[in-house]
């Protein structure tokens, strides 16, 4: 973590009625042209609270949780989490990392190589 600085406490939001509902166009987007910029992709794993991408880190609080207990709920996982997971568009792996650290054998891909790196 950065000297003196933390991340907020967040507590996981309430689910959606439907996570298999269409979302809305327009509604979201994502500027994969962010992968290219070197300041921006070595933030990455940072743990500055400051740093572009500090807010993948602050949702990993709230989407992590509910990933596990919804795959270990839907597929019947035992607490070892048996298996092999893939994460396709995965970005710079920050997902991919704190699923490894529960257990998970994950595997992250992405077309764009420089946030892997």
């Amino acid at each position: 973590r950065a000297a003196g600085k933390r991340l907020p406490e967040l507590v996981p939001p309430l689910e959606f009625p439907s996570r298999i509902e269409p979302i809305a166009a327009g509604s979201s987007s994502i500027d994969n042209d962010v992968y290219d910029d070197d300041t921006v992709g070595s933030s990455w794993h940072s743990d500055d609270p400051t740093d572009q991408l500090a807010t993948l880190q602050l949702l990993n609080t709230a989407r992590i949780p509910y990933f596990d207990r919804v795959w270990r709920q839907q597929l019947g996982l035992p607490p070892g989490r048996p298996g092999a997971y893939l994460e396709v568009g995965c970005g710079g792996g920050i997902a991919t990392v704190a699923l490894a650290s529960l257990g998970y054998q994950m595997t992250g891909i992405d077309p764009a190589a420089h946030p892997l790196l």
